[in-house]
């Protein structure tokens, strides 16, 4: 079981990153990306990075687990579907029986 948070490397996924540090095991917390070096200092303290896109539905085909606590911060990519783009995570999160899904949501998020 891991607890992952999607957007990892943005202002408020960083900060939710950095607050788990401080009560769970960094083994125990995935960091869902796009670009690993942005997250490089998150990997070099042990939590688990997973390289996905909101706009790339195929990688986060087996991201999830079954069990898994899973955040999902809401894009800030506007013109490209923000609605669909979360389906994506929504979708993926069912399919693998995820414990448990929560949302951030942002203004006009819908």
């Amino acid at each position: 079981m891991s607890i992952v948070v999607t957007g990892a490397t943005g202002h408020l996924g960083r900060h939710v990153v950095e607050q788990l540090l401080e009560k769970v095991p960094a083994e125990q917390i995935t960091a869902v990306v796009r670009d690993e070096a942005k997250a490089a200092d998150f990997a070099a303290r042990g939590v688990q990075l997973a390289v996905a896109d909101y706009n790339a539905p195929e990688t986060f085909g087996s991201l999830f687990a079954s069990g898994d606590k899973v955040l999902l911060i809401s894009g800030n990519e506007f013109d490209k579907g923000r609605p669909a783009q979360h389906q994506v995570v929504i979708d993926a999160a069912k399919a693998a029986g995820v414990a448990l899904l929560a949302y951030t949501s942002a203004p006009g998020s819908l």
